[in-house]
């Protein structure tokens, strides 16, 4: 009896072991390195802090963009996502704001043969982001917005030797953004087609192994308002000065980070005696609520 319940035991561990075996065998996953790519190898300086990829996380992805799972990886860059389905996926790497990757992500297919075949997914970060913004003149009580600039600025970063590096144009808070840039020695040169940009300050930047934020050195000090005084009349002459009175007398206008030019036109109100030509009207003024009176 007892010789039979020893048999009976050991055929039971035996099924179970055979069983959690077929279970491991059916567990793919996918895995690789994430690592720097040979010109950010380069631009390391031996005072820079030894590279640890352990803040950086892979994610396993539906082809819909859901995530499945993640893990972080290991100080070396290593990574193993193990994977419980069989089908199409994609491995997406998600590094620190502004790190640029080659590639992002890939798509990936689980199947008997494992993930892409057990081949490794390797991701390379390339690069750093520059960022800065042109800053615009600002004035007036009431004016609700001190901060800000113009947009449609074009920021160019440029080598030593002056060629471009990457360019940018900067959006509606004036602000600009240069991705994938390699640490080293650089300048700034920013420029538009009918604004004036002055710089205030050095324009040398020095990018180091991460983001790099820019000082507010480029600037613009005004914006023009220009319209027309529309007169068929000849001003008569009272002492010395020509006179004539004018609709409207005044005109609001509210000037954002670009030139304004007033739809609304100053017309001549006296009984015209002859036809005179349109006279335009232009003041440089700094961003706010401006009123102007003609007379």
């Amino acid at each position: 009896m007892g010789t039979l319940i020893h048999i009976l035991l050991y055929l039971t561990i035996l099924i179970s072991t055979s069983s959690f075996s077929a279970s491991a065998d059916s567990i793919q996953g996918c895995g690789g390195f994430v690592e720097a790519s040979s010109s950010l190898i380069k631009a390391r300086k031996s005072s820079d802090a030894k590279l640890d990829y352990s803040h950086i996380t892979v994610e396993l992805r539906t082809v819909d963009g859901l995530v499945k799972d993640s893990t972080q990886c290991a100080p070396n860059g290593y990574y193993f996502i193990p994977v419980y389905d069989k089908g199409s996926f994609v491995i997406k790497v998600k590094g620190p704001e502004g790190w640029s990757w080659d590639p992002d992500k890939v798509p990936v297919v689980i199947d008997h043969n494992g993930c892409n075949v057990n081949e490794d997914i390797n991701f390379r970060f390339t690069g750093f982001t520059v960022s800065g913004r042109v800053v615009g003149a600002v004035g007036g009580e009431s004016c609700s917005v001190k901060d800000g600039g113009p947009p449609g600025v074009k920021v160019e970063l440029l080598s030593t030797t002056n060629d471009i590096v990457s360019s940018a144009v900067t959006n509606s808070g004036g602000s600009y953004l240069f991705t994938n840039i390699i640490p080293g020695s650089y300048n700034l040169r920013a420029s538009h087609s009918n604004l004036e940009v002055e710089s205030r300050g050095s324009s040398e930047v020095e990018v180091g192994f991460g983001n790099t934020k820019v000082d507010d050195i480029f600037f613009v000090p005004g914006y023009d308002i220009q319209g027309f005084v529309v007169a068929q009349l000849l001003p008569y002459y009272k002492g010395e000065n020509k006179v004539f009175d004018v609709s409207p007398p005044s005109v609001s206008v509210s000037v954002e980070h670009h030139h304004v030019t007033v739809p609304q036109k100053f017309q001549g109100i006296n009984p015209p005696m002859a036809s005179q030509p349109k006279r335009s009207i232009e003041r440089t003024v700094e961003r706010g609520e401006k009123e102007f009176t003609l007379s």
